[in-house]
């Protein structure tokens, strides 16, 4: 996978809190067409240091149009993806711009400069995926607990890790059941309200074990980062339709969705079985 760095200027900060409330991010530069699932997304503040370690949860995309892209003066954005949050320090990690452009690749005397938009190389992105240090060890236990649940022995030579993520993305691609849902909750996340459709994904409330999985009330419409924290079970969904999040993500930019009601789907035939998200509030062991 390739690493890719976005950058933001001081004073524009709310440009990240945007992206982070639609879990998207948009370049104006035309390297962004290259973005690819997967990929790994790094963001530089000027002068202060590194921002964020992000994941691409989609390919990138022509936006339709102005309205499908969050940020103040929209027409700039040549291309938008989805990211998931890997590391969101409280205050950028501090490095001079030279030490960052030269362990990023890019060369000692070069800068990271607003709407460039640079690849990186292999050995570059580790290197800078390194100064956010591991991620957090409940994720690491979660994705554990999802191979061990499925039944999979994964082998010594693969990242368990990766195996898990990709193993999540398969079970996403059921077209059919996805366009129900999204019909049924008006095109929003019934969590965060997003509206960012190439973010939405249907997610299974009792796990995916083929076709008769996809009936209507098994189903909430997610947005791309909340639907691997569902799987993950570090967010569930209450019998009533109340958000919970567990105790290690408080602080995290999700504390805002715990006890908050999800969006009621429009057609009563998708409203989530009450006995199905009884089943998944059992299998989150944090919760009270």
């Amino acid at each position: 996978m390739t690493g890719w760095i976005g950058a933001i200027a001081v004073g524009t900060e709310s440009n990240w809190d945007i992206a982070k409330a639609n879990s998207l991010w948009g370049t104006p530069s035309g390297s962004g067409a290259r973005v690819r699932r997967g990929d790994d997304l790094f963001l530089w503040k000027s002068t202060e240091g590194w921002l964020a370690h992000c994941r691409a949860t989609t390919d990138a995309y022509v936006p339709h149009g102005v309205t499908d892209v969050p940020w103040p003066e929209p027409e700039r954005y040549r291309y938008l993806f989805g990211i998931d949050v890997l590391s969101d320090p409280p205050t950028p990690i501090a490095m001079a711009g030279a030490d960052a452009a030269e362990l990023a690749g890019l060369g000692r005397r070069s800068t990271i400069r607003l709407g460039q938009f640079p690849a990186l190389e292999d050995a570059a992105t580790a290197a800078v995926a390194e100064v956010f240090g591991p991620p957090a060890s409940t994720v690491e236990q979660a994705l554990a607990d999802f191979l061990r649940a499925a039944g999979i022995d994964v082998p010594p030579t693969v990242d368990e890790r990766d195996y898990a993520q990709r193993l999540i993305a398969v079970r996403r691609g059921q077209q059919a059941f996805r366009q129900g849902l999204l019909r049924a909750f008006d095109r929003t996340c019934c969590i965060s309200g997003s509206r960012v459709e190439a973010t939405l994904e249907a997610a299974h409330i009792r796990p995916y074990r083929g076709t008769g999985s996809h009936v209507a009330g098994n189903g909430l419409l997610l947005r791309a980062d909340l639907h691997t924290l569902f799987d993950l079970r570090l967010v569930t969904v209450l019998p009533y339709g109340t958000v919970r999040v567990p105790p290690d993500l408080h602080g995290s930019e999700y504390e805002e969705f715990d006890e908050r009601q999800i969006r009621r789907p429009i057609d009563a035939g998708h409203v989530p079985l009450r006995e199905a998200l009884a089943e998944h509030n059992s299998l989150c062991g944090w919760l009270d």
